[in-house]
């Protein structure tokens, strides 16, 4: 049981520690794109002609926006990790994946 516990805790750490991270890396980048004018614009873009995208969130078109330079961040999503409650080796397993 001991051990458990100290498993559980380094998990917390460890998951406290990824989130700080990921955090102060995605603040960076918002800091950079507001310092170089750049617009960050969620939702799911697909160019209309060469030089014009439009962008959709929910089904609906936000914008079209037109421009000789155009840069599309494809962003990601994280990956859910199956933690296993089992054995600690499983939930060992699972951590490695999720780094």
């Amino acid at each position: 049981m001991k051990d458990s516990k100290v498993t559980a805790s380094y998990f917390k750490y460890a998951f406290e520690k990824k989130n700080a991270a990921v955090n102060q890396v995605v603040s960076g980048i918002r800091r950079l794109l507001s310092r170089d004018r750049i617009s960050l614009i969620p939702g799911e873009a697909s160019f209309v002609n060469p030089r014009t995208v439009s962008v959709k969130k929910d089904g609906k078109i936000l914008k079209r926006l037109e421009s000789n330079r155009i840069l599309i961040a494809s962003g990601a999503v994280p990956a859910e990790v199956p933690l296993s409650k089992k054995t600690d080796k499983e939930s060992s397993e699972a951590m490695k994946h999720s780094i």
